[in-house]
């Protein structure tokens, strides 16, 4: 253990480990650093599938310095500044591991907010392997004790307590290559490979055993048929498995068991490309009759293929249900606020998982694969994301469509505000504030809640009759399809029963 005086001289926590912290006083230990098979729980209480998900993307941890700290009274402002958010920083130096080696650090705080942080540009001069360092700016954010905090957490958690999780990777994966900006699309063709699926009560919620064929196809689309279309980062078990067994079955008996689910990557590929693999795979000689229900970025997916942006042939779209879509874009996915995004996912997914830990995982690893990325290669290769930004050319082309479209569209959206135990989480730290000083505008914590059926072009605006909309219930971006009215609305939307109290929303 070492001490912090606040002074922001460099202290060694541990040969090689240097810790700056200016304006912030108390003490810095290196935790044992937990072995490769550890599942849940520690010093950082991680959920099973953040450890899971980061053992898959090969990251394995080095170090992780706790820090208790409190602000020093009448600390001048910190001028060490964080690159992705202009706030005041603390300064990690760790051991340079050479050209083979990437790290990267996740710093939880005493909330539970992870941020994840890459390193500082190097000065260019060669070093080597073990004589020089890497140097990290990491948020340095320590709430005001409180009465709340003392009784709540004991004095110990009412000072700053923080975790510096040092990872480390190899820069060429075996099997995947050199992480650079082909890293993403390596990445999904291996783990995130194109594929319809069934997509009923029984199996919804779990991975597919195998993809459908072309004869299982056609014999699926025989008839009116609804497909799901995840978002990014994501698959239809994991996006849409918030649904129950229940409401599963009254859609099976609604299309008489033709449902399917279209799992495509999100992260290197964008929507277009994704609707001309869809087309491949159903081209069966005949028009296709689909209600589509999407989620996120899935939405896109859905515009295009009711043909925002010309004829998608042999398919016809009735009903096209947009679940936080972001149809007018999202802030997020420029290059100043991504890391805003893969901190907010990551620390919500940790702390509220929409759903059984498989699931998230199989989120947190494409997360995670763009952190690595990010690290490398920026927004390079990540033409997925890319697609969403407000204003770039797939936004606009959507949104100044004078034709194409579905016949009917319906959209679920949220406006975020935490509740109970979360709300001092979520709105002190990156998830919440940050949320807004982003968008600057109600949004559910990724995309602008308007923005979801306030957008222009064919089937915009949605009538308000044919909007859910949370307001203030704690429903964030990765929960909707958990909650109770959205099943209800679903269920009265796809059977076109307009005179179900459901079908007007709320």
């Amino acid at each position: 253990m070492v001490t912090l005086d606040g002074s922001g001289s460099p202290v060694t926590v541990e040969p090689g480990y240097v810790v700056q912290a200016p304006g912030l006083i108390g003490q810095a230990t290196i935790a044992p650093p937990r072995g490769p098979t550890a599942r849940g729980g520690g010093p950082e209480e991680a959920t099973i599938a953040l450890d899971d998900a980061l053992a898959a993307a090969g990251l394995r941890e080095a170090r992780t310095i706790v820090l208790d700290v409190r602000e020093q009274p009448a600390a001048a402002p910190s001028t060490v500044r964080t690159r992705s958010t202009g706030e005041e920083g603390l300064v990690l130096e760790t051991p340079d591991l050479g050209p083979d080696r990437g790290q990267v650090v996740l710093a939880i705080d005493e909330d539970g907010v992870m941020t994840w942080t890459h390193p500082e540009p190097s000065d260019g001069q060669a070093v080597r392997r073990g004589t020089g360092s890497t140097r990290f700016v990491v948020r340095r954010h320590v709430p005001a004790p409180t009465v709340e905090a003392a009784t709540t957490r004991g004095l110990a958690r009412a000072v700053g307590h923080k975790l510096l999780k040092v990872l480390v990777y190899r820069l060429t994966d075996p099997v995947l290559g050199a992480v650079s900006a082909s890293f993403a699309a390596a990445w999904e063709r291996r783990y995130r490979p194109y594929g319809f699926r069934t997509f009923l009560p029984d199996e919804h919620r779990s991975p597919p055993t195998a993809a459908l064929d072309a004869a299982a196809l056609r014999s699926l689309t025989d008839g009116p048929t609804l497909l799901f279309l995840h978002g990014t980062f994501s698959t239809a078990h994991a996006a849409f498995g918030g649904l129950t067994g229940e409401t599963l079955a009254a859609l099976h008996d609604v299309y008489q068991g033709r449902i399917l689910a279209f799992d495509h990557p999100t992260l290197s590929v964008t929507p277009e490309s994704n609707v001309e693999r869809l087309l491949e795979a159903l081209a069966v000689g005949r028009e296709l009759q689909l209600d589509v229900v999407t989620h996120s970025r899935g939405g896109l997916v859905g515009r295009v293929l009711a043909g925002a942006l010309g004829s998608s042939d042999g398919v016809h779209v009735r009903r096209l249900v947009f679940g936080a879509t972001p149809n007018l874009g999202t802030a997020l996915t420029d290059a100043d606020h991504l890391v805003h995004y893969l901190d907010r996912m990551t620390t919500l997914l940790n702390l509220v998982p929409p759903g059984p830990a498989s699931a998230v995982t199989a989120t947190l690893e494409a997360i995670v694969t763009v952190v690595k990325v990010v690290g490398r290669a920026g927004l390079t290769g990540l033409d997925g994301l890319a697609a969403m930004q407000p204003g770039g050319p797939l936004i606009q082309r959507l949104n100044t469509a004078s034709v194409g479209g579905p016949e009917q569209s319906f959209a679920l959206a949220a406006d975020f505000t935490p509740a109970g135990g979360l709300r001092s989480l979520l709105t002190t730290g990156v998830v919440g504030a940050a949320a807004d000083r982003v968008f600057g505008e109600p949004n559910d914590v990724v995309v602008p809640t308007a923005g979801v059926y306030d957008a222009t072009g064919p089937g915009f605006p949605v009538d308000a009759a044919r909007r859910v909309k949370f307001d203030g219930a704690g429903v964030w971006h990765g929960a909707l399809f958990r909650q109770p009215e959205t099943a209800a609305a679903l269920c009265a939307w796809l059977t076109g029963d307009e005179d179900d109290p459901a079908y007007g929303g709320w």
